[in-house]
């Protein structure tokens, strides 16, 4: 992984974050699917204060920082070759945050200065086994934007997946009512593409 950080030209960064901040998500899981044409999705945990990270970076890098959401302190910072999203932990611990991820295919984490992977969720064995698996359908719930990403992530990969889990989201397909417009358009083209 540190490789491929190196050879994408975004190891500098890591002297700007804390040392307990990981990458997480679609950066790990497009590396290790050898799918390079996707390795921009770039997203890091901070423990804390990620705004105040991305303001602190992209004053440094003279480069654009956007909020993205406020109320849970995420941010992102876009460099000419690159956007990275930075968020603040969720919950006490790294493990917390993982496992409050939507699939285990994402809720795999990468110390960045340990160089060091995570993986509470058994995300690796399910990305080896092209299984889509959601442990904590909850997770769904919070963020009901997550059960639009099923579709997309099944349309990318063709995973296999448990029937009860397309039940539960068929089931709870009006909380996508809750979502910002623009968040679920956005999706639906990932999907489309």
């Amino acid at each position: 992984i540190f490789q491929s950080i190196r050879k994408n030209n975004w190891e500098f960064l890591i002297k700007e974050l804390p040392s307990e901040s990981i990458l997480v998500g679609g950066y790990i899981r497009d590396l290790l699917l050898e799918n390079s044409k996707k390795l921009f999705d770039i997203d890091i945990v901070v423990p804390d204060n990620a705004l105040d990270i991305c303001a602190k970076i992209s004053e440094k890098f003279h480069c654009k920082f956007i909020v993205l959401d406020e109320k849970r302190n995420v941010g992102r910072i876009i460099f000419q070759e690159f956007v990275i999203d930075i968020a603040s932990r969720v919950g006490e611990t790294v493990i917390q945050d993982l496992k409050s991820r939507d699939f285990t295919i994402n809720s795999i984490g990468f110390y960045l200065h340990q160089q060091k992977i995570i993986d509470p969720q058994s995300g690796l064995s399910d990305l080896s086994q092209c299984k889509l698996n959601c442990p904590n359908r909850n997770n769904l719930i919070q963020d009901p934007l997550r059960m639009l990403r099923f579709f997309r992530f099944y349309s990318e990969y063709n995973f296999e997946f448990e029937s009860s889990l397309l039940t539960f989201i068929c089931k709870n397909k009006q909380l996508l009512k809750e979502v910002a417009s623009e968040r679920i358009i956005y999706e639906l083209r990932k999907i489309f593409k």
